[in-house]
């Protein structure tokens, strides 16, 4: 699905001309496939009308949500994503658990549904948002693109929703749409690139 956070694209204007364009761009007749192989290689390239094939990442053997939270992806056993072992990625998932157990002894409110949009600005392999284990939240999970690896494939294979971005730019979205913002190491990464006050505001 096309999405532009603000175009406001008008989807069921002029007969639903814009969804159909889309639709044709889509059709068999049209260059589907996309000459890349690689999913994951998106910021700043030349989009293509296309599908990357998902061959090498077979869908059908991850495990139902949320038994996928305990699993080591495909993308991480298989040695797909560089410098990421599955050791490396139990031991992350071990250390959120840890952390988010102190933040919930800290922060009482955090499990009650209080906080219900939140934003990982630093989300690494999605193990801070494993770690709420909460259907109360929806979480936003942000792969800076100066980040040293390259982890938002293993976001997607967790099950949950992730982007890109250069926090030298500004964030498309609304003031007040996150009701807690988790941005841990993310002032280290920037700390030669941008001041604090520039990312926050």
């Amino acid at each position: 699905m096309a999405h532009c956070s603000r175009c406001l694209i008008p989807w069921g204007a002029n007969d639903g001309m814009y969804m159909m364009e889309v639709d044709r761009v889509l059709r068999p007749e049209q260059r589907t496939m996309c000459e890349s192989s690689d999913p994951d290689d998106v910021w700043y390239k030349k989009m293509e009308p296309c599908v990357t094939p998902s061959s090498k990442f077979d869908a059908s053997e991850w495990k139902p949500f949320p038994d996928r939270l305990k699993v080591v992806p495909f993308r991480v056993s298989s040695g797909a994503i560089s410098g990421v072992s599955p050791q490396e990625y139990l031991e992350d998932s071990r250390a959120w658990k840890k952390h988010v157990n102190a933040y919930k002894r800290i922060n009482k409110i955090l499990d009650t549904g209080r906080y219900r949009n939140i934003m990982d600005m630093n989300a690494g392999m999605g193990g801070f948002t494993a770690a709420l284990e909460s259907s109360k939240m929806w979480v936003m999970n942000v792969v800076p693109t100066i980040a040293e690896k390259n982890t938002l494939g293993v976001v997607f294979e967790r099950a949950f929703i992730g982007i890109y971005h250069d926090w030298c730019e500004a964030f498309s979205t609304y003031p007040r749409t996150y009701d807690l913002i988790h941005a841990n190491g993310l002032f280290s990464l920037y700390k030669d690139k941008r001041n604090m006050e520039d990312i926050l505001l």
